[in-house]
């Protein structure tokens, strides 16, 4: 079965102000830090090791 993917949407990002990770279920993460600034992230595996 197919995983489902909830993408993060521009109002929703806005929203967002507690720090930590957030993730679109793709491999695309929002970073907030404990400052509020905001950055993206993705992460994938290659050959079994997680990259970020």
């Amino acid at each position: 079965m197919a995983r489902l993917i909830e993408k993060l949407t521009t109002l929703s990002v806005k929203k967002i102000n507690k720090a930590g990770d957030y993730s679109d279920g793709g491999g695309l993460w929002l970073r907030v830090s404990h400052a509020g600034a905001k950055s993206w992230m993705f992460r994938f595996s290659f050959e079994k090791k997680n990259i970020k």
